[in-house]
């Protein structure tokens, strides 16, 4: 049966957004329930191109008019990803492309794709990468069903490599995703992306690495992770952003708080305190929404930051709220908090309040 690969990755889409799971912030996470094959979520102009029956040619070696046909619809995706970054359903497209021309390792390896994208916002449970990799894997011992040799051979060996990189065991995981057998991979495809990834986990960070990282952003930065993996690997200013890139697309995905951790490093702050720490951007939406609502309330959310040690984070936020502190309803909010509070949140409290 043909799209094991990304029917996987389907089902735990379906049932996330069946019950309302949570969405991307900002990235239209919701699919397409019209889409040709019931591909929910794969756009229709590329799920419209995919040839019927590409043939089963092994990954590596796919070719002929089928292959050219396939080889073209995937650079289609690829530019796409490159001149507007991802949005969800190009690599179900791709998945389903690849398997269709025998490009099995390819196929599960975009599945997985879709997968740790939807997982970098907090849309999946990381259980549902698990679960996907090891049905792929079920299929060598006969517990799933399979079309053919092809898919064991080359799918298989591409699940086991991404469960090792899901398990953080880099120096396997870089062995394994080097030796598999994909259909005209790019330069900046994304395995290249999870090689550089286990290359910079492993460390040292080269300055080559860390320019080949870079360069590769403008396809990956809507993948939360590849901020997070870049503000691990980084040092000083350049973590820090990284680590504020990756928050600012989903401050309540699975790397947030270990990136917040890294934005508080960089702002002379304990890791312990980067819970406490916000991104500009979030400062500036809460007191946006407190001032156009009038709902001084809203504010609750801003006392643990204005509670650290002086930091530029801290400093932007009281900034900012000195103006509010001379409407009525945000004085006596502000001089209500004040009252009850101590140490530094009771002096700037004071402050915003003196404008």
């Amino acid at each position: 049966m043909k799209g094991i690969f990304w029917s996987a990755v389907l089902i735990a889409v379906t049932a996330v957004f069946s019950c309302g799971g949570k969405t991307a912030a900002d990235v239209d996470v919701s699919g397409e329930a019209g889409s040709p094959s019931g591909m929910a979520g794969v756009p229709a102009a590329f799920s419209a191109s995919m040839p019927e029956d590409a043939g089963s040619a092994s990954g590596a070696e796919a070719a002929g008019p089928d292959g050219e046909t396939v080889f073209k619809s995937l650079e289609r995706i690829a530019g796409t990803e490159r001149m507007s970054g991802y949005v969800q359903g190009l690599a179900l497209a791709e998945s389903r492309l690849r398997e269709e021309a025998g490009d099995y390792a390819g196929a599960a390896v975009a599945a997985y794709k879709e997968l740790a994208w939807l997982y970098g916002y907090g849309a999946v449970p990381r259980s549902s990468l698990e679960e996907g990799l090891n049905n792929v894997t079920a299929l060598e011992n006969g517990t799933g069903e399979t079309d053919g040799a092809g898919m064991i051979q080359d799918g298989v060996p591409a699940a086991r490599a991404l469960l090792r990189f899901l398990a953080e065991d880099w120096a396997e995981a870089e062995r394994l995703l080097s030796a598999l057998p994909v259909f005209r991979e790019e330069a900046d495809g994304f395995i290249r992306w999870l090689l550089l990834v286990c290359a910079m986990e492993r460390g040292p960070v080269l300055p080559e690495t860390q320019s080949s990282y870079g360069s590769i952003g403008g396809r990956y930065g809507h993948f939360p992770e590849y901020w997070y993996r870049g503000a691990r690997a980084m040092r000083g200013t350049l973590a820090a952003e990284y680590a504020e890139r990756c928050v600012s697309l989903a401050p309540e995905g699975p790397f947030a708080l270990e990136c917040r951790g890294i934005m508080a490093r960089a702002l002379g702050l304990a890791a312990a305190d980067g819970p406490s720490v916000l991104t500009r951007a979030e400062i500036e939406r809460v007191i946006s929404r407190a001032a156009a609502e009038r709902k001084p309330e809203y504010l609750s959310v801003l006392m643990p930051l204005l509670s650290l040690p002086d930091n530029t984070g801290t400093l932007y936020a009281v900034g900012a709220l000195r103006a509010l502190g001379q409407a009525p309803e945000f004085r006596l909010y502000f001089s209500a908090q004040a009252a009850k509070a101590g140490g530094r949140l009771a002096e700037r409290l004071a402050y915003i309040v003196r404008g």
